[in-house]
């Protein structure tokens, strides 16, 4: 399934993960687990010759290991119960005149019992102390209360088992009984329901009020199906696009149409929108499309400061460093494409420094404007190519 989540509103299944142990603690835990496993084993031979009440406090201790082996840190709280119990019945063979009556193997087992409890118990109790911290913190992140918190990962858990209920059985009415608590949790139950049973009429009657969450759960059932069909009924252009290359054209490159379509989809502002085009220009080697853009890449790196001293750049995109004909140079290895750039365009420079370190030839160097980075890229390609003759 991982293949067919939607491009837009993607369910967010929340994990709650648990704090880290350090790594002594796992050590201990590590050493308890296998010692408590093996003697125990060893002691399950003599359970039928024990007395009640020291069989009480080995089967707390056997229910312990398995918890302990298991999954204690899912199950702290039983286990710390079960250590508990064991603890309080095996001390209770300790009164006075009580002990002394058992055999030698219900006293070792006795003995036994009493030091695993107590060593259990002390890892136990890090585990809650650790899961309660790690809580507090996630409340005090949150910007909430640690009983909302609580409450908000409680409500999270129901959602996802009935989120589990309504894949498995395929019945979306799960989704409509609990839709206000899905909406809450950012799960979209119908998208999952629809695509996991293959019912494109779920798509159509229950996301039909969104074009775009219907055509994305329709091309994901058209996907899940293997049916090009569906496509036909999608009307968004990206996602009519998207499920016909999947099922019947293949992929296709990508172009500035595209970035358009992926625009009103995923509602891009300028910025986003730019940095596809750019790709695009990148990909296919054409400075061309870098020329039709022009005006807009120089108001995107003067909105953006881009070479200001003293100002934070933090760009996904790489405006401020690598411009449209900057990437096109470096992707075709032509140093011919910055000669479009007129002397005073702001990645003229960069372009030629580009394109003459990829190409390993100083003459681009020459048509660099400023002195100090025409020096830096002659003497760059120059040690490059030094570097390699060696």
């Amino acid at each position: 399934m991982n293949d067919l989540q939607p491009e837009i509103n993607q369910n967010k299944t929340i994990l709650t993960q648990q704090p880290e142990i350090n790594t002594s603690l796992a050590r201990i835990m590590k050493i308890l687990r296998r010692l408590g496993l093996i003697i125990s084993l060893l002691f399950s031979l003599y359970i039928v010759r024990l007395e009640v009440i020291v069989l009480v406090g080995f089967i707390s201790n056997n229910l312990g290991i398995v918890f302990f082996i298991v999954a204690l840190e899912k199950y702290v709280k039983v286990f710390s119960v079960l250590a508990a119990i064991s603890l309080i019945i095996n001390a209770f063979n300790f009164r006075i005149g009580r002990f002394a009556r058992l055999r030698i193997i219900e006293k070792y087992l006795v003995i036994f019992n009493v030091i695993i409890a107590i060593s259990w118990l002390i890892p136990a109790g890090l585990l809650w102390k650790s899961e309660q911290e790690y809580q507090k913190q996630q409340a005090i992140k949150q910007g909430v209360t640690l009983g909302e918190y609580k409450t908000s990962v409680k409500r999270t858990e129901q959602a996802l088992v009935l989120l589990d209920e309504a894949r498995r059985s395929g019945d979306s009415k799960i989704c409509a009984e609990h839709q206000n608590l899905f909406v809450e949790k950012e799960i979209n139950c119908f998208l999952e329901v629809a695509v996991e049973s293959g019912n494109a009429d779920i798509c159509r009657t229950a996301l039909g009020a969104n074009p775009l969450q219907r055509d994305s759960c329709l091309q994901l059932v058209a996907k899940r199906k293997n049916d090009a069909g569906l496509c036909e009924d999608i009307t968004t252009a990206y996602y009519r696009r998207r499920c016909m290359e999947k099922l019947t054209t293949g992929p296709t490159p990508k172009t500035v149409e595209k970035c358009r379509e992926e625009k009103e989809v995923f509602n891009w502002n300028g910025e986003q929108f730019l940095g596809c085009v750019m790709r695009v220009a990148a990909e296919a080697g054409d400075a061309t499309i870098c020329k039709e853009y022009e005006e807009n890449f120089r108001e995107l790196k003067k909105a953006k400061q881009c070479g200001t001293p003293g100002i934070p750049i933090d760009d996904p995109f790489r405006f401020c460093d690598m411009g449209c004909y900057e990437r096109v140079a470096v992707k075709t290895k032509d140093g011919q494409v910055c000669l479009q750039l007129s002397t005073d365009h702001p990645e003229r420079d960069s372009c030629f420094q580009a394109a003459a370190t990829l190409s390993l030839d100083t003459k681009l160097c020459d048509e660099i404007t400023s002195n100090s980075y025409r020096t830096f890229c002659v003497e760059n390609v120059e040690r490059i190519i030094s570097n390699q003759a060696k």
